[in-house]
């Protein structure tokens, strides 16, 4: 902090930090020409070649932030982050090319871009700015130009894409260079056709070799790395294969001597973390095997050249995958030059891997309890039995007096709400019966629910609020509130909150950012037999596959302070303007702006190489978290 005035006012200034520097991620087959840039940061350039993503050192804070901007072509999708506060993801054919837009972090961190689509050139032409701001009426302190009239090239998406020369031929390429398609073509032709079918920039820069030590030696083509003695096909003087240690992972190197160039193609099956990951030279795809359909035909084409097809089927019963898979190097719409089997309906085996409040009286029995007090489970009991029951595991203490059914209006055993605060809303979803009852709190996503529990002689209240603004999710079962973060929740994945271990409240959140909504699923369960938990005397599912519209948010709000000035607040803590702040004032300025949970605990780190970019963009360079 500096002097910067004749008078005795003291602003802040940001230091000077000399160049940045920048990882070119080698997974991004395509040459992107990085901004002369002066950043406190290290940022890299994803494998898709249309987001960066950076880590922003702040001294002033102690701390780094982590920012992040995806063009995902694939996707069809654009979002841009700092730390865990994201923007929704926007659909490209949504954005408002040519204009500027803001994103920011309560106002202390602030992303300024413009993104135009060059159709015909296949890029996005990007203009970025980073700036972070401690006064309401001051200029901010840092601000960094990261991408200024910067040229980000598409990367291919489409794995079913036909030649890029519509009827291409290569026997007739060559011959209008008086070559024959038998000749072994000179290296400047190989080039040429490269170009003209739009695959050189997908091409690994040092080819694979029959000779490698992962293809070496091999017999019938196959270096065989697996436990297992498997049966497999014999393959091509022209290609090696390798069956790797985990059984269920194959690469191969085919071999094209006209055309003086081998190729890349690889699958892997992972069994731990039960994804699918193939590959073709550079550009490589995963899918999730959870929802998979199983024995669908996967044809996965570089640009129609280099071409695969293979078949997956899960034999659950014998621990095993069965699966065919050919491949075919292709210069002519109705032929190929190399075309052959890899696997017909070969077994490989699954190598799995290991994944490293209940009851207050432990080992409870509902069937014991009222066998001793002269009642059995399926009988109806009284309401001084059940009254006693629930005292007797503690769970009285949480349930709200009178309950839902006497007390919150609208709710009514035998009513179902048709008018709610959220219209637009769809019912096909909500699994509504005799015992349940729900309405809409102040937003869409704010659901509440009273359910009859004709066994315990009253209605229990539940209810579920996501806030995408915020980032929580907040439920309740009864009187217990439970506050979950969405930063660090995993989507798709069923938990559960639960009173005394009894009554069970399960729940599944699916976030559908392309259709702007959620989808949910509610179960209620009362379950009293500690040592069986799934013997329940009562279920019912409130939402299935339920869609709720989320709440619109506004992204370029200001601080959460209002008029917010760091010198005032400097000054109230007598911190010294010429003062660095302390870690602990750090922290403390953090919570109090309202924007320390939303960092990452484990912040990026920067990793500088001393190899420069002559732009001073460092390709060495290395993010760390």
């Amino acid at each position: 902090m500096t002097d910067m005035t004749s008078n005795t006012t003291t602003v802040l200034q940001a230091p000077d930090f000399g160049q940045a520097t920048l990882t070119i991620c080698h997974e991004c087959p395509l040459s992107v020409l990085p901004t002369n840039l002066e950043i406190p940061a290290t940022c890299v350039i994803l494998s898709h070649c249309t987001a960066i993503d950076c880590c922003v050192d702040v001294d002033l804070l102690h701390r780094s932030l982590h920012v992040v901007f995806d063009l995902n072509v694939c996707n069809n999708t654009f979002t841009v982050g700092i730390d865990k506060l994201q923007l929704e993801p926007i659909n490209l054919t949504n954005i408002e090319y040519g204009k500027t837009h803001h994103f920011n972090l309560k106002g202390v961190a602030r992303i300024r871009y413009s993104i135009d689509d060059l159709a015909e050139e296949r890029k996005f032409l990007v203009n970025m700015n980073i700036s972070l701001c401690f006064e309401s009426d001051a200029p901010c302190l840092y601000d960094f130009v990261l991408f200024q009239d910067s040229l980000l090239p598409k990367i291919m998406c489409d794995w079913e894409s036909g030649f890029s020369i519509p009827g291409f031929s290569l026997d007739s390429f060559v011959q209008n260079y008086g070559y024959n398609i038998s000749d072994t073509l000179p290296q400047f032709l190989v080039n040429t056709v490269f170009q003209k079918l739009g695959i050189s920039s997908y091409l690994i820069d040092y080819p694979c070799s029959l000779r490698d030590g992962m293809y070496f030696p091999s017999k019938n083509g196959w270096k065989n790395d697996c436990q297992y003695d498997l049966k497999l096909l014999k393959l091509p003087e022209s290609t090696a294969c390798n069956l790797g240690q985990s059984c269920t992972s194959i690469y191969c190197c085919i071999q094209e001597n006209n055309l003086r160039r081998s190729f890349n193609v690889w699958l892997d099956v992972n069994t731990c973390t039960y994804k699918l990951r193939f590959g073709i030279e550079k550009l490589s795809h995963q899918i999730d095997l959870f929802g998979y359909k199983w024995g669908t035909i996967e044809r996965k084409y570089l640009m129609n050249v280099v071409r695969v097809e293979f078949i997956l089927k899960d034999l659950k019963e014998e621990r095993k995958f069965e699966i065919d898979m050919n491949i075919s190097i292709c210069f002519e719409e109705d032929s190929c030059i190399s075309s052959f089997i890899v696997f017909q309906k070969t077994t490989l085996p699954k190598v799995f891997c290991e994944w490293g409040t209940g009851f207050l009286i432990p080992g409870f029995s509902l069937s014991r309890y009222l066998e001793n007090s002269g009642y059995a489970v399926t009988d109806s009991l009284p309401k001084d039995i059940t009254e006693k029951l629930l005292y007797y595991l503690g769970l009285d203490t949480f349930l709200l007096k009178p309950d839902c059914m006497n007390v919150i209006s609208p709710y009514s055993v035998t009513y179902l709400t048709e008018k709610t605060v959220c219209p637009e809303c769809e019912q096909q979803g909500i699994v509504f019966n005799n015992s349940v009852s729900c309405d809409f709190g102040k937003t869409c996503s704010d659901i509440r629910c009273c359910v009859g529990v004709s066994l315990l002689h009253r209605a229990l209240y539940i209810s579920i609020d996501i806030d995408p603004c915020e980032y929580i999710m907040q439920l309740q079962v009864e009187s217990l509130e439970v506050t979950k973060s969405l930063l660090d929740y995993k989507w798709g994945v069923e938990d559960s909150i639960s009173l005394q271990g009894g009554l069970i409240f399960q729940f599944v959140i699916d976030d559908l950012p392309s259709q702007k909504m959620f989808m949910v699923d509610l179960k209620l369960s009362v379950c009293l037999e500690a040592n069986n938990p799934s013997d329940c005397i009562f279920n019912v599912d409130v939402f299935k596959n339920y869609k709720i519209r989320k709440q619109s948010c506004n992204w370029n709000m200001g601080f959460k302070v209002k008029d917010f000035s760091l010198k005032e607040w400097m000054n109230g803590r007598k911190i010294q303007l010429t003062d660095h702040l302390t870690i602990y004032d750090s922290q403390k300025l953090l919570e109090y702006m309202g924007i320390q949970k939303y960092l990452n605990q484990d912040e990026c780190k920067i990793n500088i190489s001393k190899t420069e970019h002559p732009k001073g963009w460092s390709v060495n360079a290395e993010l760390e978290y």
